[in-house]
C-alpha cells in the first residue's frame, strides 16, 4: 500500500489572505556527527550504497554480467575501505540534520498517522551485512551507536540488552524548494519514488517494521506531504534488496581474498601524511 498526503500553509496569497515571506537571509548551516557512527557505517551497506549497486544487479540477473565484473560493487567496496571520515556537515546536509527533530515534531502534532515516532540520531542498525540510520522510530532512542537486528525475535540488540524492535519508522527529507516540488509532482502523477529504497532497506533489516513514512519537510515554503508505505506494497523493493544483500556477501568475501593476494599495506596512513606535510608546510 502507498499512501500520501499534503499539508502546506504560507502560499504567497491564499483565499485573500496575504502571507508574510521571510526575509531573505544567508544561513550558515553546519553539524558535526558521531564519528563512531560513521566508522560504524563502513561496515555494511546503507540505502545509498544499494542505490548505486542497482544498475550492476539488473546487469548481472540480465546475464550480461558475472558478479566478478560488477564494478560498482568494487566501487562501494572500496569506499568502505577508506579510513577517512569527515564528521562536520555544511550547507544542504546539515541544514536537513537540524531540521529534522522540528519536522518530526510536526509529523506528531499532526496527528496524520497516529504514530507517535521518537527522533532517532547518528544510530544504526544492522543485521550481517545491511544497515540504516532512522531519523524516528515508533520506540525511544537507546543508548548506544550501533544495534543487532535479531528478526527471528523481533528484537534489536545493543550495549544495555535486547529491546522489542520498531514496527514503525519515518524518514524525514529536507531538500531545497525545486527538489520538494518536484517528489510532490511525481507523487501526482503516480510514479515511484527512489526514497522508497531507503524504507525498503530498513524493512529488510528490521521485518517487524511493516510501515514507513516519508516526510518531504519545506519550512522555506511553508509546506509539507508524506507518503505511507506498508511491507506489502514494497514487496518487490524488499525482494530487491534482499538479493543485492546476498550478492555484496559473497562480492565482499572475494574481494577480501583478493585484496590479500594481490594488496600491499603502506607504510604510513594519508593522515600521517598530511600530517607531514603540514609540519613542512608550517616550517
Amino acid at each position: 500500500m502507498q499512501a500520501w498526503r499534503l499539508l502546506a500553509t504560507g502560499a504567497s496569497c491564499h483565499a485573500g489572505k496575504i502571507f508574510r515571506r521571510e526575509e531573505s537571509v544567508h544561513r550558515d548551516w553546519k553539524h558535526e556527527v558521531s564519528e563512531q557512527w560513521l566508522m560504524s557505517r563502513k561496515a555494511c551497506l546503507t540505502a545509498s550504497d544499494i542505490r548505486k549497486l542497482i544498475p550492476d544487479y539488473k546487469r548481472i540477473k540480465a546475464g550480461k554480467i558475472k558478479l566478478a565484473e560488477a564494478m560498482q560493487f568494487a566501487k562501494v567496496y572500496g569506499e568502505k575501505r577508506s579510513q577517512d571520515m569527515d564528521p562536520m556537515s555544511f550547507g544542504a546536509m546539515a541544514r536537513g540534520h537540524v531540521l529534522e527533530p522540528h519536522a518530526i515534531d510536526e509529523f506528531n502534532s499532526s496527528n496524520v498517522s497516529g504514530t507517535g515516532y521518537r527522533w532517532w540520531d547518528d544510530r544504526l542498525i544492522m543485521d550481517d551485512a545491511l544497515g540504516f540510520s532512522p531519523d524516528a522510530l515508533d520506540i525511544p532512542q537507546l543508548p548506544g551507536t550501533r544495534f543487532k537486528s535479531d528478526a527471528a525475535a523481533a528484537e534489536i540488540v545493543g550495549k544495555d540488552g535486547s529491546h522489542k524492535a520498531p514496527e514503525h519508522v519515518l524518514e524525514v527529507k529536507c531538500y531545497e524548494a525545486g527538489a520538494h516540488f518536484q517528489r510532490m509532482a511525481q507523487l501526482a502523477s503516480g510514479e515511484k519514488l527512489d526514497e522508497r529504497w531507503q524504507v525498503a532497506t530498513a524493512m529488510v533489516v528490521c521485518p517487524s517494521i511493516y510501515i514507513a513514512d516519508i516526510m518531504f519537510y519545506a519550512p522555506q515554503c511553508r509546506n509539507w506531504f508524506y507518503v505511507e508505505y506498508d511491507s506489502c506494497g514494497l514487496h518487490d523493493e524488499i525482494e530487491v534488496v534482499s538479493e543485492i544483500k546476498e550478492m555484496w556477501i559473497k562480492f565482499k568475501s572475494r574481494m577480501e581474498g583478493k585484496e590479500i593476494a594481490l594488496g600491499f599495506l603502506t607504510s604510513k596512513t594519508e593522515t600521517e601524511i598530511y600530517n607531514d606535510y603540514m609540519m613542512d608546510t608550517v616550517i
